[in-house]
């Protein structure tokens, strides 16, 4: 379980997230909205450990972990995508997902590692992950063949290969099609069917309304609602924050 607890962080005179509350169950996918500047991603660094919040508490099975870098939360159970992951690009795909099966660990200590793991069965983890997502055909190819439309779902592989617990994603639909998208949602819910606890950023409403059980809105960075995806996008004061107007 994830629980996050009155989260504040400020930047010279701007306040970026401001009491911030949030739980996330196992089998869960729970939203985070919000629009532009909305504090979204500063959560999302605060609870994956790359920022220090200036309050509050991040629990990961009510172990805190406030003090502890995105190393140590990896080692227990937390793991986070990016929207723009950080790929080797003279690594083939397999050995790029590979890489998360070696938590809590520098870039040059996994490396030093990844050709062992790719030997089977350790890399197992790092093949389902990516024919679950339908790049299996891919997986020996080198990253820098790859067309950038792929690289997202090489992120989110990564992820999921992880095995972990608890599992934030930053807009992993970003510039995916149709297609695309339907087996990211896919993929997201049998990670959740598995038991994990999955904190997904995304701007596309329509894949949050698809997707996930529950939501929490951020503007300001304060919770302006939380709620059932549908309820919460009909509140007044949320359809202000994306729209402009309650009555739009």
């Amino acid at each position: 379980m994830l629980r996050v607890e009155k989260i504040r962080k400020t930047f010279g005179g701007i306040v970026a997230v401001d009491e911030v509350s949030l739980a996330v169950e196992p089998g869960q996918i729970h939203g985070l909205l919000g629009p532009n500047g909305s504090g979204k991603t500063t959560a999302l660094d605060i609870i994956s450990g790359y920022l220090r919040p200036d309050a509050g508490e991040v629990y990961v099975d009510d172990r805190p972990m406030r003090k502890s870098s995105p190393a140590r939360r990896a080692r227990f159970g937390l793991a986070r995508g990016f929207q723009h992951p950080s790929l080797l690009e003279d690594r083939s795909a397999l050995e790029n997902v590979a890489l998360a099966l070696l938590p809590g660990l520098s870039l040059r200590q996994r490396l030093g590692r990844v050709d062992r793991v790719m030997e089977q069965p350790w890399s197992r983890p790092a093949v389902q992950a990516l024919e679950v997502l339908g790049l299996l055909d891919i997986a020996n190819e080198r990253v820098s063949e790859l067309s950038f439309g792929l690289r997202p779902l090489l992120g989110v592989a990564r992820v999921l290969a992880s095995g972990s617990d608890v599992l934030l994603m930053d807009e992993p639909a970003a510039g995916l099609g149709a297609h695309e998208m339907g087996v990211l949602r896919e993929a997201l819910q049998a990670a959740r069917d598995q038991g994990a606890a999955i904190l997904l950023i995304e701007h596309n409403v329509q894949f949050i309304l698809d997707t996930c059980e529950v939501v929490t809105v951020l503007n300001f960075g304060q919770v302006i609602a939380h709620d059932t995806p549908q309820l919460a996008m009909q509140s007044p004061e949320v359809r202000t924050a994306y729209l402009g107007s309650a009555h739009a």
